[in-house]
């Protein structure tokens, strides 16, 4: 009698488990209707954050994240390889390889954003004492 009890309770917490998993995404939720246009990673425009999220939850699959405030420049939508070949920006900051520095530069809005030399830049180098 334990056993089959035990064996039905196994059993039932398994279906309700497969229901919860099974359960279409919920994606459907209201966002104010304010325009606050915010660039995506998918090189698309959206209204404002809320639409963007709307967005990622219904495309999971494509890990669409915020790329900045303000409308997607399509000169500056790109994919750049993940080579690790860094080099040093002239905001000190040590990019990737040249490919991330262009896409900085191409989004930078504060100013001229150039290249400094290859290899990390050297506030960035950690060194052992």
């Amino acid at each position: 009698m334990m056993r089959s009890l035990a064996w039905n309770t196994a059993l039932l917490l398994l279906l309700m488990l497969g229901f919860v998993l099974s359960r279409p995404r919920t994606c459907d939720y209201y966002c104010p209707h304010v325009y606050s246009p915010v660039c995506g990673s998918d090189g698309n425009t959206y209204g404002n954050s809320c639409e963007l999220s709307i967005a990622a939850c219904r495309n999971p699959w494509i890990n669409l994240k915020e790329v900045h405030s303000g409308p997607c420049g399509l000169e500056c939508f790109f994919h750049c390889p993940q080579v690790i070949d860094p080099v040093c920006g002239s905001n000190k900051h040590t990019y990737l390889n040249v490919c991330e520095l262009s896409l900085a530069v191409c989004l930078s809005q504060e100013g001229e954003l150039t290249m400094m030399h290859k290899g990390p830049c050297r506030s960035d180098i950690v060194e052992e004492e």
